[in-house]
């Protein structure tokens, strides 16, 4: 259970894509003015601004962070069966990244250094 304070934006997950249900129910306790932005007018905006992209991008990793379990390398089929200690410093140094529907994560051919 949380509470939304005035500025907070709910249901960017299911706007930005990531998600294709809502993973919470919200429910007013008193009357609120709401501002609604649809995903077919968010994406493409977020095309035309790519800075702006990418700080929506950070954003949403967190959000997805704070919901997912808080040490996941070692649910990984790749490293199941690895020391503990060893797959928290792992899950430690990770970078969380979210890449949008029709997001190159990388090309054939590049050059790379990292696993995702």
């Amino acid at each position: 259970v949380a509470e939304q304070k005035a500025g907070d934006i709910i249901g960017e997950m299911t706007a930005l894509g990531l998600t294709s249900t809502r993973t919470a129910t919200v429910i007013a306790e008193e009357t609120c003015f709401v501002q609604v932005l649809r995903s077919v007018q968010l994406l493409p905006a977020l095309a035309s601004f790519p800075a702006d992209k990418q700080n929506i991008r950070i954003r949403a990793a967190h959000r997805m962070e704070q919901r997912i379990h808080s040490d996941m390398v070692r649910t990984l089929p790749f490293f199941r069966g690895c020391p503990p200690d060893f797959a928290s410093f792992i899950d430690q140094h990770t970078t969380r990244m979210v890449f949008f529907k029709g997001d190159t994560v990388f090309r054939e051919g590049s050059r790379g250094q990292h696993i995702l």
